[in-house]
């Protein structure tokens, strides 16, 4: 059993997602505990030292139930693992015809080419590539040693990455451009060469993860002029709205102490449409940790669209996260213009709540425009679900039935006919 649990190390031909939908909370727990103890040197058993060769130590390690002193062993086994033996035991654990309960699960399989890529990056890597593309942990396992291999040697992933044989499918080589961005040390490595790898990723999720990852590096390491010289460094005619992207990514990722220089920055673009689309994210980021003062924040910026969104995303935020604090500082706030966005926002959520209060709260919007087409959708809304009610707020509103009618005739399944407004005069 031991010599077949060797010669029979792989994986079930699942997906990754159903890898994980269908592991138990127990193996999650074991296999992260392994990385830990490989990662941080310790030892299997305290005061032993295994001095077996580590192809003997890692068969007495796979002999064991799942539970922690495999972990334990199997981390030891792995902690003595050398280049030629790596070789040896890669050639068994490719081998996919062997049958499910001789399989080594998920987590082994990448703690063992990750710990390889340790002692012999070229190695690892170049193997990978030689295993069959059906192979199921194929992308999983080549993207668990790139970011081990960026972690330490960030140019020799990326040459690597970059240099992947013509044949492989375009699942593949984006998979690993992930893995490159999100193991880049962008805190000591800087961005020259990586930048263009997130560029070069398909316009969506990919890159969206990829620049987030980058972004974080940075700002956790508090280097804000290091990622603001980045983002400036982006050419408006990047693809796929690259700088925006970025824009948007130092905002997100921004802690609180970096609220306020985060603004400033994008202060300065805030005419363009990345500086806007900064502010937006960095007003909903700052009204998750501290709304009234994100929407004081924005209430004191210049009267325009960097302003209006700034208001509309963080209130929004506030109304989603507490929803009757979010109503009691828009009714506590002295009447100005600058509430327009938040009464709109509210009103616009809070129909499906109270539909007259949404509708009373957008009478106070003060410009025209603005208020008629919020008032428009709100009572429309109102008709279509409950056209008793709205029609006898509509009654009682005090507007005549020529501003409803205005209002609402675009929206003609919802208008009401002039006999039931209930508004008095034209």
């Amino acid at each position: 059993m031991v010599e077949q649990a060797l010669s029979a190390n792989t994986y079930r031909p699942m997906a990754l997602g159903t890898l994980f939908a269908t592991t138990t909370l127990v193996v999650f727990l074991v296999g992260f505990l392994a990385t830990f103890l490989l990662g941080c040197g310790v030892p299997a058993s305290e005061g032993s030292v295994d001095t077996r060769p580590p192809e003997e130590a890692l068969r007495s390690a796979l002999q064991k139930p799942q539970g922690l002193d495999r972990v334990r062993d199997y981390v030891r086994a792995l902690s003595n693992l050398d280049p030629d033996t790596a070789r040896r035991l890669a050639d068994q654990f490719t081998d996919t015809d062997k049958k499910a309960d001789e399989k080594v699960p998920a987590y082994e399989l990448r703690l063992f080419y990750t710990t390889w890529a340790e002692v012999d990056a070229d190695g690892a890597l170049n193997y990978i590539l030689e295993l069959p593309e059906e192979a199921p942990f194929r992308n999983n396992v080549a993207s668990s040693v790139v970011r081990s291999v960026t972690a330490v040697d960030p140019a020799r992933a990326r040459v690597w990455v970059r240099t992947l044989p013509e044949t492989e499918s375009e699942e593949f080589r984006v998979s690993l451009a992930i893995a490159l961005v999100e193991g880049w040390p962008a805190a000591t490595a800087g961005f020259q060469g990586v930048s263009e790898v997130v560029e070069q990723l398909p316009v969506g999720f990919a890159r969206q993860r990829a620049a987030h990852a980058l972004a974080a590096d940075v700002m956790a390491a508090g280097q804000i002029e290091e990622a603001i010289e980045w983002a400036e460094s982006i050419p408006l005619s990047a693809s796929g709205k690259l700088r925006a992207l970025i824009f948007r990514k130092i905002a997100e990722t921004a802690s609180p102490a970096q609220f306020q220089p985060v603004s400033d920055w994008l202060d300065g673009h805030r005419d363009q449409r990345e500086g806007q689309a900064g502010l937006r994210v960095l007003a909903r980021s700052w009204a998750t940790k501290d709304p009234e003062a994100a929407l004081r924040w924005a209430l004191a910026q210049p009267d325009d669209r960097g302003r209006f969104l700034s208001l509309k995303f963080a209130f929004q935020q506030y109304y989603d996260t507490d929803r009757e604090r979010a109503q009691s500082w828009l009714n506590a706030q002295p009447d100005s213009p600058a509430l327009d966005t938040p009464r709109l926002a509210f009103g616009l959520a809070h129909v499906h709540i109270d539909p007259a209060q949404a509708a009373e709260t957008a009478r106070k919007i003060h410009d025209e425009k603005n208020r008629d087409e919020t008032l428009a959708k709100i009572v429309g809304l109102w008709l279509s679900q409950d056209r008793a009610s709205a029609r006898e707020w509509i009654g009682t509103s005090g507007l005549p039935q020529s501003y409803w009618l205005g209002i609402l005739r675009p929206n003609r399944a919802s208008a009401p006919a002039p006999n039931e407004t209930g508004a008095g005069g034209s």
